[in-house]
């Protein structure tokens, strides 16, 4: 087929999106189907139809009704420039709401008034909707989770003052006691955490910073679960690295990276933490365990959320899945990144990188 047989109005017409042409005062003079069946309009409704008739009904993206001003055409008439990835709401008598991500582009003629508004849209609903479900949901565990802290807390000091008149008898009783509350307490902390990175309430506040500090001070704040499962933290790094991060935040994202490799490793074993400079512009922070290493499918997908990997913690330690890629977030926070490298039964090193 010669390629200058096909009609260009054919093509646009069998389009799944959707094309409008508006004239310089933003009345509509084309309109192909799949626009029509978006806007909900007929074709004789849409032609000659402006921008400023009441009949348009276009939300934005919080779902309230938008001034007229902000409609893409009017955006671009305005502006005399195009207008990308733009989000907007059409609804009509239904109530119905069909959510759209609009393109717009002016043709400017030689006096440099624009002769003619083309606007492109396709169909976000389905990811709009995922996107509202993934907010309640994030909502939701953030309300639990903030929720369920001051009962484990008070739970928490009553064990401590209990345990201290434990006898021999009843501490292996105290000891499932003590599990179950540590692993209640990790998973309301990594609740939180993910749920103030997806709701963008993490700041970062960058500052110089000596990493060996970061290092030992996270290696020290897990001595006594890695000594229970008997395992030895030896810390690697060369002498005073300074790097520009977020302490607090770094600090939780390593404190995950070591207490995973805790949770994951056998029985006596050794666990490294430290730092190594990749080049001049790269510092990697790592975690290495001698535990069982990842599969290929682990490696797939180890840095997701609520996601469960072949091994399993070695001490009956519980896993929320989100651990990883707390890291990961906090990793891109500072313009990093985090990663693993892994052979099946030969351990792990899990690293974040670092801009210096």
């Amino acid at each position: 087929m010669n390629l200058g047989d096909i009609r260009a109005d054919k093509l646009i017409d069998t389009l799944q999106l959707g094309v409008v042409v508006h004239s310089h005062d933003t009345s509509i003079i084309y309109a192909n189907p799949k626009a029509l069946e978006l806007l909900r309009i007929t074709s004789d409704q849409a032609l000659g139809r402006t921008a400023f008739d009441p009949k348009w009904c276009f939300l934005d993206k919080n779902g309230n009704r938008m001034p007229v001003d902000d409609y893409p055409v009017k955006k671009v008439v305005t502006s005399k420039s195009s207008l990308k990835d733009f989000q907007a709401g059409i609804c009509d008598s239904s109530d119905g709401v069909t959510w759209l991500n609009c393109n717009a582009y002016p043709e400017l003629r030689p006096d440099g008034e624009i002769d003619r508004i083309t606007v492109i849209f396709i169909d976000i609903s389905q990811n709009m909707e995922f996107k509202k479900n993934n907010d309640q949901k994030n909502q939701i565990l953030g309300i639990a989770a903030h929720d369920l802290r001051n009962p484990l807390d008070a739970l928490t000091n009553a064990f401590d003052l209990v345990s201290e008149f434990v006898n021999e008898n009843d501490s292996e009783l105290f000891s499932i006691i003590d599990l179950s509350i540590n692993n209640m307490s990790a998973i309301i902390k990594d609740l939180v955490e993910n749920q103030a990175l997806n709701t963008a309430e993490l700041a970062i506040s960058k500052e110089t910073h000596l990493l060996d500090e970061l290092i030992h001070e996270v290696s020290n704040l897990n001595l006594q679960s890695a000594g229970k499962k008997g395992i030895t933290i030896r810390t690697e790094m060369p002498d005073s690295i300074t790097a520009s991060f977020d302490y607090s935040k770094l600090q939780r994202a390593l404190d995950n990276l070591l207490s995973n490799a805790i949770k994951f490793s056998p029985s006596p074993s050794e666990v490294t933490i430290g730092c190594e400079l990749i080049d001049k512009g790269k510092i990697r922070i790592f975690v290495h365990d001698r535990g069982p290493g990842l599969t290929n499918q682990d490696k797939e997908k180890v840095f997701r959320p609520f996601q469960r990997l072949s091994a399993q913690p070695t001490a009956g330690e519980h896993s929320t899945g989100l651990g990883l890629s707390i890291v990961k977030k906090i990793a891109k926070l500072h313009g990093g990144d985090a990663g693993v490298i892994s052979e099946y039964l030969k351990g792990a090193k899990f690293y974040l990188d670092l801009p210096r």
